[in-house]
């Protein structure tokens, strides 16, 4: 075994260190990398130090952070530069969705009383937030954009983490979502790690504004509405 330069060599492979979160290998002009598979547990360490994980959905990989943690939107920005709209949460249960708004339509609200109802699915409702909330996750007319997800593991995320997470698509503007672990390498260096399991190709989650009477639809998605 040798190094030169930050590079090992060893039976015959070469191997470059680099951050904890990378690993790549060059065997003659072959190049490996890969972004590092996390354990729920491991993620929420990593989202708790103000870093972003990947996780699956429906329509390629997520891009989860914790959106009150210092530097959030730092580091959205660097994966979509320019970017002024709120971002979308991800929620593990109805108390986490309760933690952001000042109040869930109640029985007589049919049409969004039955869309809460329908939870968890793919189907992301905008609710009048609290006040407090970041800038980052709440709009301009008092709106907050949640849903508690499909995904059992994007719950258990949110759940481990302890608060709601961010649920935007890893991916440019202009770009389709990353879709495998290897269309993650050009987002390494913002990723902790992903979460294992393979995304799908779908529709975006359906997005419904509960803040107007009737309800509105913004954006069909994986769930069909009215």
């Amino acid at each position: 075994m040798g190094s030169y330069g930050g590079l090992f060599f060893a039976y015959g492979l070469v191997f470059r260190v680099l951050p904890s979160n990378v690993a790549v290998i060059f065997l003659g002009d072959l190049r490996t990398v890969g972004v590092s598979v996390l354990t729920v547990d491991e993620a929420t360490e990593a989202l708790a130090r103000g870093e972003a994980v990947a996780f699956p959905t429906a329509c390629g990989y997520g891009f989860a952070l914790d959106p009150w943690q210092h530097g959030a939107a730092a580091l959205l920005a660097r994966l979509k530069p320019g970017r002024t709209d709120p971002v979308a949460l991800i929620a593990a249960d109805l108390a986490q969705v309760r933690s952001l708004v000042t109040e869930l339509p109640d029985s007589s609200a049919t049409a969004a009383a039955a869309l809460i109802a329908s939870w968890p699915a793919e189907l992301t409702l905008v609710l009048p937030a609290r006040p407090e909330l970041p800038s980052l996750i709440c709009s301009a007319s008092g709106g907050v954009a949640v849903r508690i997800p499909a995904s059992a593991q994007a719950r258990a995320l949110a759940a481990a983490n302890g608060r709601p997470l961010t649920a935007t698509s890893l991916n440019r503007p202009d770009e389709r979502p990353a879709t495998s672990l290897a269309e993650l390498t050009p987002f390494a260096e913002l990723l902790a790690g992903a979460l294992p399991g393979a995304p799908g190709s779908g529709l975006p989650s359906t997005l419904i504004d509960l803040c107007t009477t009737p309800p509105t639809a913004l954006r069909q998605g994986a769930v069909r509405w009215p």
